[in-house]
């Protein structure tokens, strides 16, 4: 590949970053407030929040052009706490009963 190639290949990624931070932007407070409850923990949070949009801005670069961008990213947000709940409770589960699984995830994600 020559020099030509590469810079458009750069201007692309550059232009697509630009979009997709444009259009993330709106939504990073709302996806720090849901990892902060989900998590209790700050730090925790802003790791999960960083996983959400790494996550999403791959999918992003590989993904047909986005109609309904806050649909597309609920669902990426929705992945990415469900497996993080999911982590916390198989670290900390101690039944295999499936009533008392999601009981623990429930007690875990929404402090009821």
């Amino acid at each position: 590949m020559n020099a030509r190639a590469d810079n458009k290949i750069r201007n692309r990624e550059k232009m697509e970053m630009g979009e997709f931070h444009r259009r993330f932007r709106p939504y990073v407070n709302r996806i720090y407030r849901g990892a902060l409850i989900l998590t209790g923990s700050p730090g925790s949070a802003k790791k999960l929040q960083t996983e959400v949009y790494l996550r999403a801005f791959m999918a992003y670069l590989q993904a047909e052009p986005i109609a309904n961008f806050k649909a597309w990213l609920i669902d990426i947000v929705s992945d990415c706490f469900f497996t993080f709940g999911d982590q916390q409770i198989s670290q900390t589960s101690t039944t295999d009963s499936p009533y008392e699984r999601a009981m623990e995830v429930i007690e875990a994600t929404c402090y009821c």
